[in-house]
């Protein structure tokens, strides 16, 4: 049964006089006037006098009236008889829990900026998604996010960034999906990062039963080990909005990220031959010896943080990288891997593949004049073999001689040479 207007206008008045006053002791402790009083009951304005006393008993008075209060009212509401009113209760339970759940996370925050949360939080036009963003169902949540995205609102903004970070799968895409078209804040920026480049694993579970999507689009199963989705499952959604958004500190973030990565897996820093223990070193995890890591991404070509390092260095195209990815693509020669593509296609694969077919693609170079081609759909850019990537680094220098240092080294004949710190 489907409740009218006025009565689904009462109990959302209800609902909200509850939120507003369940944490009151924070809302109100430096105020004599703690809310409007046309929105709370006789009983919840005396409770309320009492939180402001300056006497510890009256306070702990006033908390347990509040509570018998609060408790009276939800009572109230409950023992309706309406039937249409009876029927949408558990609707009106799940919009006051959600509100409540806001509520307690913008207590949270500076005076200033609490009071302008509150503002903008409780308008018509916002506090119903509101309400379904903070619920405890992911796919509420997620609906909520896609309605809440409307909203032109710096302070919108702000919220659909701490969505970003969800443990649960459902929410964050809806977050990545809300923020594709926004102008991109600090907050926006550095959550997509960490999900393109972190290595934290998630907390939440992601139903295996739901097909996800992204801007309409299928994406891949959840890939749970023992139900437990990683953290870089979307990353490559993750760089692809980056790519997007075109942030200006990203670039920033790309050189930080490659200068960590050189210094990080330079051969003295790796792990001793035969340690399965990994070593960290600028922030980055060590895998094995020589830059073996490097190689690793062979298998796993979607899910490391350093080839969506390389694949935003490619969507930005910007000048400042040029110079770390050219020393990356024409460093030392210190792992390599040969193999057979359908038993047939020879591949080669060294440490500084990656990093040429990066630098080679922002520069608009095409793949065929590098002779690279890829590894199955989506997979990892390779050689024929290292006479190929030999003449590919030469190209490369030949470039960065043109329009960046004119005094580059030459590339030496077995591809060994190192471009200059």
């Amino acid at each position: 049964m489907t409740m009218n207007h006025t009565t689904n206008h009462r109990l959302a008045t209800l609902a909200i006089a509850a939120v507003l006053c369940l944490p009151c002791s924070q809302l109100f402790a430096d105020s004599t006037a703690p809310a409007p009083a046309a929105t709370l009951s006789p009983a919840i304005q005396e409770a309320l006098k009492d939180f402001s006393s300056d006497d510890a008993k009256t306070r702990r008075e006033g908390s347990a009236k509040l509570q018998l209060a609060l408790a009276q009212q939800l009572k109230t509401l409950a023992s309706v008889d309406d039937p249409e009113v009876v029927s949408g209760l558990d609707d009106i339970f799940q919009f006051n829990e959600g509100l409540t759940r806001w509520v307690a996370e913008i207590l949270k925050l500076p005076e200033e900026q609490r009071k302008s949360i509150l503002e903008f939080g409780f308008k018509p036009e916002v506090f119903p998604s509101l309400a379904l963003i903070f619920t405890s169902e992911p796919l509420k949540r997620a609906g909520g996010i896609r309605a809440f995205a409307k909203i032109d609102d710096p302070r919108a903004t702000a919220i659909l960034a701490s969505f970003l970070d969800d443990p649960d799968r459902a929410v964050y895409l809806a977050a990545m999906e809300a923020v594709w078209d926004r102008k991109p804040t600090d907050a926006v920026v550095d959550a997509l990062w960490d999900r393109a480049v972190g290595d934290a694993a998630s907390n939440g579970k992601a139903p295996a039963e739901i097909p996800f999507t992204f801007r309409d689009q299928p994406v891949g199963g959840p890939g749970m080990a023992g139900g437990m989705p990683s953290r870089k499952l979307d990353g490559n959604i993750a760089v692809e909005v980056l790519g997007h958004i075109k942030a200006p500190s990203v670039p920033a973030k790309i050189i930080n990220y490659l200068q960590n990565f050189d210094k990080a897996t330079d051969p003295g820093n790796a792990p001793d031959a035969g340690s399965e223990k990994p070593k960290i070193a600028g922030g980055i995890t060590i895998y094995g010896v020589n830059r073996m890591y490097v190689v690793q991404p062979l298998y796993n070509p979607m899910g490391t943080s350093f080839h969506n390092v390389l694949k935003l260095a490619e969507d930005y195209n910007s000048k400042d990288t040029y110079p770390i990815l050219y020393k990356l693509a024409t460093e030392p020669l210190r792992n390599k891997i040969h193999g057979m593509e359908g038993n047939k296609n020879p591949y080669y694969y060294s440490n500084r593949t990656p990093a040429i077919a990066s630098m080679a693609f922002a520069i608009g170079q095409k793949a065929e004049d590098y002779k690279l081609r890829q590894l199955t759909m989506n997979g990892p850019w390779v050689f024929f073999d290292l006479k190929d990537e030999t003449a590919a680094m030469k190209k490369l220098r030949d470039w960065y001689a043109a329009n960046v240092d004119k005094n580059v080294p030459d590339i030496a004949t077995d591809g060994a040479t190192p471009a200059p710190n």
